[in-house]
């Protein structure tokens, strides 16, 4: 049914990055939510543990994903399908356009030091557009509406 077909386009993502961005999002959530200096705020982030705010930031934005996947999914299959893929997308231009140029990383020796400033402008741009079109085109299909 829509809502186990929801589950599973929420979890295989999950599965295939190993959690890696579940892990920056709650590492964020720590980070932002302690109301510390950039400094400790940055600490928190980096250690390996998870706190409160990281547990109920997951456990929310894992709850909006589903939902918004089920509803897609009671729509249509192909709707549902749709939805997963342009998110799955979606995040990824978020990643591109947070590596444009301009865009320093957080810390010098972190993970976003590799990618920090290495996209350029005109080629987020570039990147931006067509996954806007394609996410159009896509919309615009018969059952996918």
């Amino acid at each position: 049914g829509p809502l186990l077909a929801a589950v599973c386009a929420t979890a295989v993502p999950a599965v295939l990055t190993r959690g890696l961005h579940l892990d920056g999002l709650a590492d964020t959530a720590d980070g932002l939510g302690s109301g510390k200096p950039a400094a400790q705020a940055l600490r928190i982030m980096k250690q390996s543990d998870i706190g409160p705010f990281g547990v109920i930031t997951l456990v929310l934005v894992l709850l909006a994903q589903v939902a918004a996947l089920a509803h897609a999914y009671e729509g249509s299959w192909a709707r549902g399908a749709l939805a997963a893929v342009v998110s799955a997308t979606a995040a990824r231009l978020a990643l591109t356009l947070a590596a444009r140029t301009g865009v320093p990383a957080a810390r010098p020796e972190g993970l976003g030091a590799a990618v920090a400033g290495v996209v350029p402008v005109p080629g987020a741009l570039a990147v931006t557009v067509t996954v806007i079109a394609a996410a159009a085109a896509g919309g615009a299909l018969p059952g996918a509406g």
